[in-house]
């Protein structure tokens, strides 16, 4: 783990790339990043728009970087690990507040 706490859950991201949505799914969040599972074809340095809901409810709208690509061997998805690069301050903190949350249970 990076340290700031990840938390591993599969959550539906709405994403962006080039002008086009794609639908994708989280392994695991962190306040810093995500890894995300999707049939796209990205790679390192590509910037990405996602958005996904915690479970209180808020909405987490984010810019993110493509840092690193791990193709799933006989599987049409590929595991992206995102950095995110704007992310509201707001935001971060429910994240961190979530996952702070989730590894106290």
């Amino acid at each position: 783990a990076s340290g700031d706490g990840e938390e591993y859950t599969l959550r539906s991201v709405d994403g962006k790339f080039n002008d086009r949505h794609f639908l994708c799914f989280t392994d695991n969040i962190s306040a810093t990043g995500a890894l995300i599972r999707a049939e796209l074809d990205l790679s390192p340095g590509n910037r990405i728009s996602c958005s996904f809901y915690l479970p209180d409810g808020t909405k987490v709208n984010t810019q993110s970087e493509v840092v690193r690509v791990l193709k799933q061997a006989g599987s049409n998805e590929t595991l992206y690990g995102i950095r995110y690069t704007n992310i509201p301050t707001e935001s971060k903190a429910k994240i961190e507040a979530y996952i702070n949350k989730k590894n106290r249970t």
